[in-house]
């Protein structure tokens, strides 16, 4: 059994966080230089309210890139590592013995930090270099909001568990419990590494429920949302 005290367990994220924080800074600091960092979509979602298609779609309406799944790509190319090996860190943390314990069986496994350093600094330069869509992964805390917007995606909870029952093809019991589940992780993910809320509104410029929009017409509230707050219409971009 591990003797390691709370704060020793979250040391590693207490650090990332100072990363992180530091990173802001330095972000702000570099306001001035010619090229202006952005435009970008952020979007964060609640398990089953298709937060991931409503990217997709978005992207797609812009002609920009989207970010999901390819943000664990980008951390396990700059670690050169597989990204399944990656893939238990994804928005998903574990405590300091338990990270230690999965490094001395996995050694090719970089590590909760490193993963955390490379996934700030994969947000941070695709928020500069703009034109994109980033899905998840905390990127409306870490990137400037006068540059973007940020999204986010919700539904009653009844449509998402149906969502989840056509999508993965499971059970209502089972459906319920993966959303729990996923939404839990999500919210301890931001509130270790960020210090933050999920479903704090403040840290949104957007709400969007895409049970009652649905997938087009939410696509075309957050793009219209995102000229509006620019002052710029896509033409611009």
């Amino acid at each position: 059994m591990s003797n390691l005290t709370d704060p020793d367990r979250f040391q590693i994220i207490d650090r990332q966080i100072k990363l992180w924080e530091s990173r802001r800074a330095a972000e702000r600091e570099s306001a001035s230089a010619p090229s202006v960092p952005g435009p970008w979509v952020t979007v964060s979602r609640e398990a089953g309210s298709s937060g991931g298609a409503l990217g997709a779609l978005v992207a797609s309406e812009l002609g920009w890139q989207v970010f999901d799944r390819e943000i664990l790509q980008a951390v396990a190319k700059e670690v050169h590592v597989k990204d399944q090996i990656l893939a238990h860190f994804d928005e998903h943390l574990r405590d300091g013995f338990e990270d230690y314990l999965r490094t001395m069986a996995v050694p090719e496994d970089p590590g909760q930090s490193v993963f955390l350093r490379e996934m700030l600094k994969v947000l941070l330069a695709a928020g500069r270099r703009g034109r994109i869509v980033l899905v998840g992964r905390g990127a409306n805390w870490v990137l400037d909001p006068a540059y973007g917007l940020r999204v986010r995606v919700v539904a009653p909870l009844e449509a998402r568990i149906l969502a989840v029952q056509e999508r993965d093809g499971v059970s209502r019991a089972d459906a319920r419990r993966r959303i729990q589940e996923q939404d839990a992780f999500r919210a301890d993910f931001v509130r270790r590494v960020f210090r933050q809320e999920v479903d704090d509104p403040a840290g949104y410029d957007l709400v969007v429920n895409t049970a009652s929009l649905g997938l087009p017409a939410a696509a075309r509230v957050v793009v219209r949302a995102l000229e509006e707050k620019l002052g710029t219409p896509r033409s611009a971009w």
